[in-house]
């Protein structure tokens, strides 16, 4: 039995987001935790994949490996949405409006900055092209752990993702009572955790708004994102 003081802490690094300003402040934390399990609910039709989407390509941009399960859409859904939604966001470059005239200096630098924000962008896509993959293999919760063990520790601890989605826990109508389905799920979390690779976790909410589940997920993860929609908004 070790003492206290032959205990070694543990270093937390952290998976911060370049163009998702707002995650810290709502988060209060700097990024996602390395090791971290997280659960991302909310209702049908509320962004709850397109985010995950945002996120993951943040992510790959900056040349970290990340790894989309796909447990409901397809492949091809999932990369029209990053083509069509996605990427056109990053592009975006947003000037504050001035009133009147402008000099013609500040025109030129006004251009310089789009053209720079454009070439930044492209090496940004092609980065994230490169380290996302999105795999759509996985049967439900039940393949998790199999999955895990074959196809992520199979590559060795260099090839690792440093980030795994679960697009939905609840997919291929998984019931979300099933205590031993949610058995598999809670491996899943381990195996990774263990390994020091972050995941996130999507799922349901019932219609009463509660997150989709045996009472024992929401103690399985290390933080909720609740997401709820307002009008066009995804507070």
């Amino acid at each position: 039995m070790p003492k206290l003081g032959e205990i070694q802490s543990e270093k937390h690094d952290f998976l911060s987001f370049k163009r998702l300003p707002w995650f810290s402040e709502a988060a209060n934390h700097k990024g996602l935790a390395k090791g971290g399990v997280y659960l991302l609910s909310g209702p049908p039709g509320g962004g709850k994949t397109t985010m995950a989407l945002q996120m993951a390509v943040d992510i790959a941009s900056a040349g970290r490996n990340v790894l989309y399960l796909a447990l409901e859409q397809s492949l091809s859904d999932l990369k029209d949405t990053i083509d069509a939604r996605i990427f056109p966001y990053r592009r975006e470059v947003v000037f504050p409006s001035q009133d009147g005239p402008q000099p013609f200096e500040k025109g030129l630098e006004k251009a310089k900055s789009i053209i720079e924000s454009q070439t930044r962008s492209e090496a940004e896509e092609d980065r994230a092209s490169k380290h996302l993959d999105i795999d759509s293999s996985v049967n439900g919760m039940e393949g998790l752990p199999d999955f895990f063990v074959r196809q992520v520790l199979r590559k060795g601890k260099s090839q690792y993702p440093d980030l795994i989605f679960v697009d939905s826990i609840q997919g291929f109508g998984s019931a979300p009572t099933s205590s031993k389905l949610y058995e598999n799920l809670y491996k899943f979390n381990r195996y990774a955790k263990e390994h020091r690779i972050t995941v996130i976790l999507i799922g349901h909410v019932t219609k009463g708004g509660a997150i989709a589940g045996p009472k024992t997920l929401e103690h399985n993860v290390d933080c909720v994102f609740y997401l709820r929609k307002a009008m066009r908004l995804r507070p």
